[in-house]
């Protein structure tokens, strides 16, 4: 079996654990271990590595906090640092983390066709270090650039534990339409697994099989906890009137989607999990 020695930065990050642990579990062979980036000595340590998995982030969430110039240092100016030491020591892959995020959010459905235009600092600093890490990239230096969606998952920060965490307190919540790409953890994780045992080069969208609406997303948490919820057409149809335009409504009842073609890689064996078998793993682990 393949042996490879895997570096992931991002110590305390979500992602980077599961990928940890997602990978030891299919191959025990594999030597992987998480870095910080605060570390210096171990930033720089990376000699004998065969693949880099670059996670770490200054994410969006905390956007108002930082100027443009701190994005561009984190996000695009120390992966590209990053990547062109690993080339230098040997490393045959750079695996970087990006975001749906370099689209914007303008488009319903996003496909081949669609224009990269990131509105948040977030995105363009990903997108500065996509268009640079192309640069650099060799016959001998692989570069794999994933933009997964929204990520869902037992202890995942966002919004879905604020979603699980309301459907089983309310009995009724708004019926919406909606449609979004999102991606569970464990399908991201089988997804990278498998992009670095075949050492695949380009850019990859993956996503679940399935797309997903809030509502019936939230209606599946509260079946998987045993609680009665009751979807509502009239509450929808009130919050679609009254806070319809506004970006909070966007964020969790807009659509904003990725097209199946976009999406497709090696027969998609990656979507190892379905939308309901991931909803009950979650919840059945957040009550262990």
């Amino acid at each position: 079996m393949i042996q490879l020695k895997i570096v992931i930065s991002g110590k305390q990050g979500y992602l980077a654990n599961q990928l940890k642990k997602y990978i030891g579990n299919k191959n025990s062979h594999h030597e992987i271990s998480l870095i910080s980036l605060r570390d210096e000595e171990a930033k720089w340590n990376l000699h004998n590595t065969d693949v880099f998995i670059h996670t770490s982030a200054l994410v969006h969430k905390k956007e108002a906090k930082f100027s443009i110039e701190d994005y561009y240092k984190v996000n695009t100016d120390l992966t590209i640092e990053l990547a062109k030491e690993a080339k230098v020591n040997g490393i045959k892959q750079f695996v970087f983390i990006s975001s749906m995020s370099v689209f914007g959010t303008n488009e319903i459905c996003i496909n081949e066709k669609t224009k990269l235009e990131p509105t948040s600092h977030y995105g363009k600093s990903k997108l500065a270090a996509e268009e640079e890490l192309k640069k650099i990239e060799s016959p001998d230096f692989t570069i794999t650039i994933v933009r997964p969606p929204m990520i869902y998952g037992l202890d995942c920060p966002g919004n879905y534990k604020s979603l699980s965490k309301y459907a089983k307190l309310t009995f009724v919540f708004p019926l919406t339409k909606n449609k979004r790409s999102m991606i569970y953890i464990d399908n991201l994780c089988e997804f990278v697994f498998q992009a670095i045992s075949n050492n695949d080069r380009g850019i990859y969208h993956p996503q679940d099989s399935e797309y997903i609406n809030t509502s019936v997303m939230v209606k599946e948490i509260a079946l998987a906890n045993k609680h009665k919820l009751y979807l509502s057409m009239i509450a929808g149809k009130f919050l679609k009137v009254f806070i319809g335009k506004s970006s909070i409504y966007k964020k969790i009842f807009g659509n904003l989607y990725y097209s199946k073609e976009l999406s497709m890689y090696r027969n998609n064996e990656y979507q190892k999990f379905s939308f309901k078998e991931a909803i009950n793993i979650i919840e059945s682990g957040e009550r262990k």
